[in-house]
């Protein structure tokens, strides 16, 4: 019996084999598709964010609530769901519920995750200068996702968090090196209500 994969995660998926695909292209007017090297050049690439809102949180009493039991489970599937996409580096808020959230995808390919503070527009200049040509993952809160698109360069109602009981959400911006950023809204993990 063939397995059964999730749209999103097929999705997923196929962007990141494209994305391989289009590495391996020559570059246009360039003999062999090869760069006549440049002093202090940066490496050429597509960088790839994917941004998402904190999991589920515990209805506790205080300000910084864990995850709950569906928080984690959504953890561990954002986990599964970029688990051959090679990230690179994890940014997250101070938010107890943020750092659980990317913590076991973190934790698997063995980063420390990077807090981050309100300043969006720094946090975008980071990625893009410190990350060109990798893979990133970020995480954020339901007033912060489209605004993090928006720094990076795409369009915000491309990643657009459609209310507090929505969880589901990963937003991928791929930013291409001297062009245009792009977002997708995908989802992952178990349906929001």
């Amino acid at each position: 019996m063939k397995a059964w994969i999730h749209p999103p995660v097929r999705f997923v998926a196929g962007l990141l084999g494209a994305w391989a695909v289009v590495q391996t292209l020559p570059l246009s007017g360039q003999a062999g598709g090869q760069v006549p090297p440049r002093e202090n050049a940066v490496p050429l690439g597509v960088t790839t964010v994917f941004v998402v809102r904190h999991a589920e949180k515990a209805q506790a009493p205080g300000s910084d609530p864990s995850l709950s039991a569906e928080g984690q489970a959504r953890a561990r599937a954002l986990a599964r769901v970029l688990d051959k996409a090679r990230i690179a580096a994890v940014y997250t808020t101070a938010t107890a519920r943020a750092r659980q959230t990317v913590q076991p995808a973190a934790e698997a390919r063995g980063l420390t995750p990077v807090e981050y503070g309100s300043d969006l527009t720094e946090l975008a200049r980071v990625i893009v200068s410190q990350r060109r040509g990798q893979r990133v993952l970020v995480a954020g809160h339901s007033n912060t996702i489209a605004a993090i698109a928006q720094a990076l360069g795409a369009d915000s109602a491309d990643c657009v968090v459609g209310g507090d009981a929505e969880y589901d959400n990963l937003c991928v911006v791929t930013i291409v090196a001297g062009g245009p950023s792009h977002g997708v809204n995908l989802r992952y993990g178990s349906p929001s209500p």
